[in-house]
């Protein structure tokens, strides 16, 4: 009876041993892939659970700052045309994330992730072509007219990303994070306006903690 039971509770440990979680904070520097776009810093936190040996599944709360000029280009500019459009906003995502780890050891993992967010602040500027003056509703000259447009700004973006973390284990549960992640915003930044739309790479550090779960019985 007792090797019953002994051999019941070590068919159990590879279940409890897959019972783990994982949460971190992770902070670093990102741009825009299109337009003149300029480093900002983004920061993130995320929890996951196990559900085998490779596969987590949890979500991540992250905030990613946009900061870039938009220049059209226009040889010869009509009237009203836009001629750049200069935008610094900030976002609060929050998405539902996937990761697969690769190896034996699992140190490289492969992470997916899609989720909405949400426009927490910045403003926007826009260039236009026009008259230096009008008379008898003809324009004369040119001259460029700055707007502020920061009303065109979207409230709401979506985002789909992916990206390689290494896992750099150090003492305990603890391990350095290094990720690189790009995402792609299929909604355009803003309303109105100019068109525009562009895609995100960032590259960060960070610490995790993987912690085992208990299941207790009474």
């Amino acid at each position: 009876m007792k090797r019953l039971c002994v051999l019941g509770l070590l068919s159990l440990f590879p279940f409890l041993g897959m019972a783990q979680g994982a949460y971190g904070v992770q902070l670093g520097i990102g741009r825009t892939t299109a337009y003149n776009s300029r480093f900002t810093t983004t920061v993130s936190g995320f929890y996951m659970a196990r559900l085998s040996p490779r596969i987590y599944l949890g979500g991540e709360l992250a905030i990613q700052k946009y900061s870039f000029t938009y220049e059209a280009g226009l040889s010869a500019p009509a009237y009203s045309d836009i001629i750049s459009v200069s935008q610094k906003s900030y976002y609060m995502f929050v998405s539902p994330k996937f990761d697969l780890g690769i190896g034996y050891h699992k140190h490289v993992h492969f992470t997916f992730s899609a989720g909405a967010g949400l426009l927490m602040g910045g403003y926007q500027n826009t260039d236009q072509h026009t008259p230096l003056w009008v008379t008898n509703g003809v324009g004369v000259g040119a001259d460029t007219m700055t707007t502020e447009t920061t009303r065109y700004m979207r409230n709401f973006l979506y985002r789909i990303g992916g990206g390689i973390t290494e896992r750099i284990p150090t003492h305990g549960y603890w391990s350095i994070t290094l990720s690189q992640d790009f995402s792609f915003l299929p909604t355009r930044l803003n309303n109105g306006g100019a068109n525009l739309n562009t895609s995100y790479f960032c590259f960060t550090v960070g610490i995790m903690h993987k912690y085992p779960q208990t299941l207790v019985e009474y």
